[in-house]
């Protein structure tokens, strides 16, 4: 690089590009829990829809999420906890946060669409979680729910009920 010049984007790229190929690993670890995630090029056509959702009092796209995964009546709490830490593990291997540093941070949002159903635009947005690189886990599930637990489990705890809530609601 001329004048000992470093492009400081590379870091940003290299990541990006492994979260997009880490997502179709991901996309298959999500069916035994009953989730399916979108694959990351059904992601880029979700986001250019015009489908909105109510955020306050606010219009805002439905899909604004790198990472998006659809449940139906048969997914519980506990299934999305336990694959959403999967995803912790493998966004940030051993704590380590390299691939989320402040531009490759990811969001992942939740969404309730009937099994069955292909109208995307019918899903109806549940929640969303943010993956940091300054968060651990416990902060990870706290980007999405508010919780008074004083450790992880207690968190964790709160967090299966906040979704085993919002899935009875959107089912009923």
């Amino acid at each position: 690089v001329p004048g000992g010049e470093r492009d400081t984007n590379a870091n940003f790229v290299y990541s990006e590009e492994y979260l997009i190929h880490l997502n179709g690993k991901l996309v298959e670890e999500a069916k035994p829990y009953g989730l399916r995630m979108a694959p990351y090029e059904e992601v880029l056509e979700l986001s250019k829809l015009s489908a909105t959702r109510v955020a306050g009092t606010n219009k805002i796209p439905l899909f604004r999420s790198n990472e998006i995964i659809f449940v139906d009546k048969s997914v519980k709490g506990e299934d999305i906890l336990t694959f959403m830490k999967s995803i912790y593990s493998q966004y940030k291997p051993q704590d380590n946060p390299a691939l989320l540093h402040p531009r490759a941070e990811r969001h992942v949002g939740i969404y309730y669409l009937p099994n069955g159903e292909e109208d995307k635009t019918k899903a109806e947005y549940l929640i969303g979680f943010r993956y940091m690189a300054r968060n651990d886990w416990k902060e990870t599930m706290l980007t999405g729910i508010g919780s008074t637990g004083a450790d992880t489990s207690a968190v964790e705890r709160d967090f299966v009920k906040v979704l085993d809530h919002m899935i009875y609601h959107a089912v009923h």
